[in-house]
């Protein structure tokens, strides 16, 4: 038996489902355990952060039979991990008009990727994909009513608190400006395997050329201790007649890395520096190109640059944010935000991302309120106005030829494991491929 598979590419492929059962026998695990074969899922697609709202009337179009299980059952999966949700009204058992799905959704990043380069020490940038922006998330139903949820706090007491006096702000840019193959080798071939010099990078800089890359830093609270920077510099040239090629200058508010090293390489810098020295507006940071070496060749690009730093709660007229907040010293940490761009008829939520909370805002004058408890360490939070709620307008069962609507086909079912071939094909070419397997199941 043969199985066939449609495709967006116009390309078949063919191969033998002999590959299965020995990665069943030696592979610890293959990226698909999150599905459960008896479930029914459905996909929605995210490209960009925010949080993200499927009402009920969206799963009725779609075919989820809502009114036959419990709202607790409801899942939601991201490359393949369970996402904690907020599930309006689920505490009474039933789904009912009116009732909405609520998630904190973020653009595609480069975590899967981490796989082709054989680990994380050699993966150029985590931060961004390969190959799409787009995050796909997986909408189900199980058995449960002990699925993960986001909980709504209620706190709103502001008094007996006092005021944290920053949160800490990533400041992150990925560079995607050019395609870097990687290393070449006498003919000029690259390797076929993803080399930790190989990805999408910034233009570069060459020989005794330097570049400048502005990292916002707006509203930094120099007395706030520490900030913390990242950057990963790829040495993206290989002077062949002198072993150590490349020599690299970085400068910024008031610090210096001088490095010296070979050929193709990856480099990853991670600093903690004090606040003090940054700008309050834009911290510059130089790369630079030192032609001392006797080096006919010296070029080198940068990947990504992450600055976390105190920033103040002055927040610029902005109606969402992503913050990274420290415990308090009472129980809480309260925070007091000024300059929001968020209108008094609208209502205001920060989400901690770390410990599944929702957390009501409170505007008390001119200062908006919110209690964030504490944890024992930093927590990720996002806070946002709920009229920027992004409201999902489809979404579709996953299935495609030779499977149930809403349900992934098991390759590795007993039925599949006796196929010879499995067809991957674009559907212009379909024809040809279902031809391709009645020939193959006469032979």
């Amino acid at each position: 038996m043969i199985w066939l598979l449609k495709l967006q590419h116009s390309l078949i492929i063919a191969f033998a489902l002999v590959v299965l059962p020995f990665f069943q026998a030696y592979s610890q695990s293959i990226g698909n355990e999150w599905i459960n074969h008896t479930q029914y899922y459905y996909k929605l697609q995210v490209v960009e952060e925010g949080v993200y709202r499927i009402p009920y009337n969206v799963m009725a179009n779609a075919g989820i039979p809502l009114g036959t299980f419990d709202p607790r059952s409801f899942q939601v999966f991201r490359q393949g991990v369970e996402q904690a949700i907020f599930v309006q009204n689920e505490q009474s058992g039933t789904f009912l008009p009116g009732d909405y799905i609520e998630f904190y959704g973020k653009a595609n990043d480069g975590l899967l990727d981490e796989n082709l380069y054989k680990g994380a020490e050699n993966h150029p940038n985590p931060n961004y994909s390969l190959f799409n922006d787009t995050a796909t998330y997986f909408i189900t139903w199980n058995n449960s009513l002990n699925n993960k949820r986001i909980n709504l706090e209620t706190d709103v007491d502001f008094d007996p608190y006092t005021p944290l006096p920053y949160f800490y702000f990533e400041s992150l840019q990925n560079y995607k400006n050019a395609y870097f193959a990687g290393e070449t080798n006498l003919y000029g071939v690259t390797d076929p395997e993803y080399v930790p010099t190989e990805g999408w990078f910034d233009n570069g800089f060459n020989l005794g050329q330097s570049i400048t890359k502005n990292i916002n830093t707006p509203n930094c609270v120099l007395s706030g201790g520490t900030a913390r920077l990242r950057f990963n510099l790829i040495g993206a040239s290989n002077f062949r007649t002198l072993t150590l090629d490349h020599h690299v200058r970085v400068q910024f508010s008031g610090h210096t890395i001088d490095t010296i090293f070979e050929g193709y390489q990856l480099l990853k810098f991670d600093l903690q520096i004090p606040a003090s020295g940054f700008p309050t507006e834009t911290t510059p940071i130089i790369f630079s190109s030192i032609n001392d070496l006797g080096s006919g060749a010296d070029r080198n690009t940068v990947s990504f640059i992450s600055l976390i730093y105190p920033r103040s709660f002055a927040l610029d007229n902005i109606s969402s944010l992503r913050m990274i907040v420290q415990d308090g010293s009472q129980g809480k940490a309260l925070l007091a935000m000024n300059n929001l761009n968020i209108l008094d008829s609208d209502i205001a939520w920060i989400l901690d991302l770390t410990n599944n909370r929702k957390i009501p805002v409170v505007k008390q004058n001119t200062v908006f309120k919110a209690l964030v408890p504490n944890s024992g360490g930093l927590k990720n939070c996002y806070l946002y106005a709920e009229s920027k709620v992004k409201t999902i307008s489809s979404i579709r069962p996953v299935g495609g030829v030779g499977s149930e609507p809403g349900r992934f086909k098991n390759y590795a079912s007993a039925q599949n494991l006796n196929s010879d071939f499995i067809i991957i094909a674009h559907s212009l070419l379909f024809t040809e491929a279902e031809q391709y397997a009645s020939y193959r199941n006469t032979m």
